[in-house]
């Protein structure tokens, strides 16, 4: 009787274990997909604010000056670059860029990292192989380093957002 009551028991829990599963599952199911970056509610840990924007590039990579190529920015910030490109360059790599700002004259010369790249689908820009790269800004003079945080500025104040010169640098 005994043992028969211990195998009853045995049985019981297992179906209920097998059920909480299959709800635990459903549940999970349910919750909607989303990545890290549509979930984030905190404050932005960048140094810089990034901006969406849209800007000509010529750039070459340092050690190949002659092999000059035009591109887009995708987004721009006091620190760096996002760019579209249709060749693959490897984390590390140093880019000379000519970025330039509307209603001015001559371009910002900037030497820059790449910092990471990524893929882009093909369906997207167009038939080529297209990537989007990362780039942190190493080398900037001082002068075009004033033109593109003045730059920024005004673009923060036409959009009302917050200027990240009012933002704590964080490590």
């Amino acid at each position: 009787m005994c043992v028969v009551s211990l195998v009853l028991i045995a049985l019981l829990l297992s179906i209920f274990f097998i059920v909480m599963s299959e709800d635990v599952k459903q549940r999970r199911m349910a919750l909607p997909k989303a990545s890290a970056r549509m979930l984030w509610k905190g404050a932005e840990r960048r140094k810089s604010i990034r901006l969406p924007e849209n800007l000509q590039v010529v750039y070459n990579v340092a050690a190949n000056p002659e092999k000059r190529k035009q591109t887009r920015t995708k987004d721009i910030s006091r620190e760096g670059v996002g760019i579209i490109l249709h060749e693959k360059y490897a984390q590390g790599d140093t880019l000379e860029l000519r970025v330039y700002l509307p209603e001015k004259k001559k371009p910002l010369a900037i030497q820059a990292e790449v910092v990471w790249v990524k893929s882009i689908p093909h369906k997207l820009l167009s038939a080529k192989r297209t990537f989007f790269a990362g780039c942190r800004f190493i080398r900037v003079s001082n002068y075009d380093q004033k033109q593109l945080s003045d730059y920024i500025h005004e673009l923060v104040a036409r959009r009302g957002e917050k200027d990240d010169e009012a933002r704590p640098a964080v490590a």
